[in-house]
């Protein structure tokens, strides 16, 4: 305790002294001399010793609530596509997340009043720098969560503009909004709403790093319902105390194991067991296989398919 608190006093000391320097000297030094002083206060500061110390462990994977490595959102892949191709999936992400976000609210953003320096400069130097940060990641065109921290911006700059909006204007507009966005949130969250506008909502599926994805990726309601006959598809066709052999099921590593069966949507008198296709030497015969990336290979050479849909298969020596 007693030299957490020494290096305290030692932190505010070197901060004080080179404020007091620059007070005394300031007028004398050269630019360079004072950005110097300035980066080496903030360099020395706990504010920038404990936000480096939390992004080293997320970048190692060691930080509990948050990592930089992994599947979908991995350092890793950080400049590895094209870039052209990246930062166009950037831009159309962004263009489609703050539609969906704000649509009709959007037209509070035409007046000149909205574009004032309080709502352009945290625009600029904030969102500016993180979609720029973002324009060389090869997955962030399906990835509509990313900009979530670009709302609260976007929403400055609607606020300020509807202040000089008449009252019966705005109040109409916000009604709008409000009435729009009840919709959507019933529409992805709700299966009877989802299937009733499914036919009018556009699938948007681009091809742009060799797998085909949706442009509204995010919106996990029709990934959902697809799943959900998958685990129905199974309950139905796996006879109990058989054995099904999930293949390839690599989502985030072993994240997926075992989720669905303490869950209760596989049901507890069907035999799973997570396999690898490389390695995958079945010993019961028949047995059942559900392909996480479709029909695996070399399932003939185990005896005779029967394809029961959705990746899933009966194989009888």
């Amino acid at each position: 305790m007693k030299t957490d608190n020494h290096s305290s006093a030692m932190l505010r000391d070197r901060a004080s002294a080179i404020a007091e320097f620059h007070r005394l000297h300031g007028p004398g030094l050269s630019f360079g001399d004072r950005l110097s002083d300035k980066v080496a206060a903030w360099g020395g500061s706990w504010s920038f010793i404990v936000g480096f110390s939390i992004v080293l462990l997320a970048w190692t994977g060691h930080h509990p609530l948050s990592r930089l490595e992994g599947e979908g959102g991995g350092v890793g892949q950080y400049n590895q596509g094209v870039f052209l191709s990246s930062a166009k999936g950037t831009w159309v992400q962004l263009a489609i997340s703050i539609l969906l976000q704000f649509h009709v609210a959007l037209f509070l953003a035409a007046r000149r009043s909205a574009w004032v320096r309080d709502t352009v400069v945290p625009l600029l130097c904030f969102g500016g720098v993180y979609v720029a940060g973002l324009m060389p990641f090869p997955t962030t065109f399906y990835n509509m969560r990313y900009f979530l921290p670009l709302f609260p911006l976007v929403a400055l700059v609607l606020v300020r503009g509807a202040a000089t909006f008449a009252s019966g204007a705005r109040k109409a507009l916000l009604a709008a909004h409000v009435a729009i966005a009840c919709v959507l949130v019933l529409v992805f969250d709700w299966v009877p709403a989802y299937r009733a506008a499914e036919p009018a909502i556009p699938e948007l599926t681009v091809d742009w790093i060799g797998v085909p994805l949706s442009l509204l990726d995010n919106l996990r309601m029709k990934l959902h319902l697809e799943q959900a006959g998958v685990l129905e598809n199974i309950n139905g066709h796996v006879p109990p105390g058989a054995v099904l052999y999930m293949v390839d099921v690599v989502y985030y590593g072993d994240a997926q194991h075992g989720v669905f069966e303490r869950d209760g949507l596989i049901r507890p008198d069907i035999r799973t067991r997570y396999v690898s296709s490389r390695s995958f030497q079945p010993e019961e015969k028949p047995f059942y296989v559900y392909g996480f990336r479709g029909r695996p290979r070399g399932l003939e050479s185990l005896g005779s398919v029967t394809d029961l849909g959705r990746s899933l298969f009966r194989v009888e020596g």
